[in-house]
């Protein structure tokens, strides 16, 4: 009897593009459209997830609503689809190279993609089944590392933990919010209630009073679930203005009425949103009301971005890697010097999301201990940089003192007179490339031994 597996087939919406009938038979598909928004509440997905991400067909606006999608379906092993015609499209190939294991061309070759999908499905199940429960991608290490910008950010999420007030979480997408909201729950007194999350920016207006206030919405009793712990927002910076006044409701503690007619009162011990862009940004651009801003307090954290704290790549790295052998049974790897200046060389724009991809392609491909940087996707970037980047000689020379500076803390754990030793400069020299640059070692770890 055949197995027939589901195959998510996530894509700009209906496509004249159709499979062939000797593929279609395999799988179940799925079909999802990341031109729209995704639901708050996606139910119904299959335990193992193996996807095709559509780009063949990239429409003009590009794909707004792709990262939210690819978080919503996680985790997937995603297979990317390009057009021929269309290779070179900077937007597509970077999509592809950020989010999928494999691509392959139109037309389809049905036999070669049931075999890498059969393969990949397999993998995905092992990883399932291996993997810790209730732990999401970037929990075990987004906080992980000893630079200012991180330990800034740990310090402010420690210190709000304490209160009951709400907290906004900001930064961009892969930065680890969510796992600086799980961060602030574990770190309260709250710790053993109930930890809830809420799409609300997925939620239509219609349905934004009834979902969040606990009718027969998506989010129906989630508020009441969360009394006596933390209920946390997701995509506050995309309510429209009519959403934003329930919220209102929301943090005043109003008694509103539910779709059904029945009173709903209480509100939860704490209150976490996340957002992509800074609330303050869109009141000073008047796409947010500034009422509901100053009700959500000063409690404000920014995630820093994986280029503001490059010298906690080798922690980051080590930590990863070695979550993926204990899930996966992988054996042992590391990456070559090679390999790890161009993560430093990178400029990460899917932050802490992109690095694990990277670092899973790479697991899955690797059929040796060393990994090396064109199984990490850097293969574009060697040929580019042959071609020259535009930079001045000053800058060239200025990117690569930062670099070294970064590189040699990171390597002594933040030990500013070995750093030095290590690049065979006095330690006064040291400092001022430090303060050329920008860097600094004021972390907990960091030592100032005589030279």
């Amino acid at each position: 009897m055949k197995t027939i597996r589901p195959l998510l087939w996530l894509s700009p919406g209906p496509s004249d593009r159709t499979l062939p009938d000797r593929f279609l038979p395999h799988w179940n598909l799925l079909r999802f459209n990341f031109c729209e928004h995704p639901p708050a509440n996606l139910g119904g997905l299959p335990a193992t997830r193996v996807g095709i991400l559509d780009l063949s067909e990239l429409p003009d606006g590009g794909a707004p609503f792709l990262e939210e999608w690819i978080e919503v379906l996680s985790p997937t092993l995603w297979i990317g689809v390009l057009d021929p015609q269309h290779r070179g499209i900077d937007e597509a190939e970077a999509m592809v190279a950020l989010h999928c294991t494999d691509f392959h061309t139109r037309p389809l070759d049905p036999a070669r993609l049931n075999t890498v999908l059969g393969h990949l499905w397999g993998m995905a199940d092992l990883q399932r089944r291996l993997a810790t429960p209730g732990a999401t991608d970037t929990l075990p290490y987004a906080l992980a590392g000893q630079s200012p910008a991180i330990q800034a950010a740990r310090s402010l999420l420690e210190r709000f933990a304490m209160t009951a007030d709400p907290v906004i979480i900001e930064g961009e997408s892969g930065t680890g919010k969510d796992a600086a909201a799980h961060f602030v729950h574990d770190s309260s007194p709250l710790r053993h209630g109930p930890f809830i999350t809420a799409n609300c920016a997925a939620l239509p207006v219609a349905q934004t009073e009834s979902g969040l206030f606990g009718a027969t919405g998506t989010f129906q009793d989630q508020l009441r679930a969360a009394e006596g712990g933390s209920l946390v927002l997701t995509g506050v910076d995309e309510l429209l203005p009519a959403q934003q006044s329930l919220l209102l409701h929301l943090l005043d503690g109003q008694t509103t009425t539910r779709a059904d007619g029945t009173p709903a009162t209480g509100r939860p011990a704490r209150l976490i949103v996340t957002c992509r862009t800074p609330l303050h940004t869109l009141v000073e651009q008047k796409q947010f009301r500034e009422d509901v801003f100053y009700r959500l307090g000063g409690l404000e954290v920014m995630m820093p971005t994986l280029r503001e704290r490059l010298e906690d790549l080798p922690l980051l790295v080590d930590r990863i890697l070695r979550n993926m052998h204990s899930s996966t049974g992988a054996s042992h790897k590391h990456l070559s010097e090679q390999a790890m200046q161009w993560m430093f060389e990178h400029d990460w724009p899917g932050n802490l999301r992109e690095l694990r991809n990277r670092l899973r392609q790479a697991i899955l491909l690797s059929d040796k201990p060393t990994i090396g940087p064109e199984l990490l996707g850097f293969h574009g970037l060697l040929n580019s940089s042959n071609q020259g980047s535009g930079l001045s000689l000053e800058q060239f020379r200025a990117r690569a003192e930062q670099q070294a500076v970064m590189c040699s803390l990171a390597l002594t754990h933040q030990n500013v007179s070995a750093a030095a030793r290590l690049l065979d400069i006095s330690r006064v020299s040291f400092y001022r490339l430090m303060a050329k640059h920008g860097t600094s070692a004021h972390s907990p770890t960091a030592r100032h031994n005589p030279p």
